[in-house]
């Protein structure tokens, strides 16, 4: 993980909090140059609230990304009155979100993205993170709960 600043950390934290209150659906394009972080952003965010496996789809395009299972200490009221007091949500609102991860680097157009079922996708999902959206930045800039962050 990179050490984030205390602006970046801010942003950190209120995109943790977006990610758990909404509104929905929400899409946070991530701009910046080759090693700046746009991944280890999207990691600091997800992995404090459980979500697993958060990994760079610079080869595989896209990732969805799952809470991660705790067995039987997530039932317990002692967690869950944790988890909400630490985040102001609870665990519960998390489990039924639709995280989607997409990295455009490798593409040259956004025509590609139609053959990727990128709209259908977005379409569906609550959460979607895109990395190196300058192809089709004017396009998601018109899509409902649109957001930038430049590292």
């Amino acid at each position: 993980m990179l050490n984030w600043n205390q602006e970046q950390q801010e942003i950190i934290k209120k995109s943790q909090l977006r990610v758990g209150r909404g509104p929905y659906p929400w899409v946070l394009c991530l701009q910046g140059e080759l090693g700046a972080g746009k991944t280890s952003f999207v990691k600091s965010v997800l992995e404090p609230l459980g979500f697993e496996d958060v990994s760079s789809p610079t080869y595989a395009l896209h990732q969805t990304y799952k809470l991660k299972t705790l067995g039987s200490d997530e039932n317990s009221p002692d967690f869950r009155n944790l988890f909400q007091s630490q985040w102001g949500f609870s665990r519960d609102k998390l489990l039924h979100l639709k995280v989607d991860h997409w990295d455009l680097y490798r593409l040259r157009s956004g025509s590609e993205l139609v053959d990727l079922g990128f709209w259908e996708q977005l379409a569906v999902s609550q959460i979607v993170f895109v990395e190196w959206p300058q192809i089709i930045l004017k396009d998601l800039s018109l899509v409902p709960g649109f957001d930038l962050i430049s590292l």
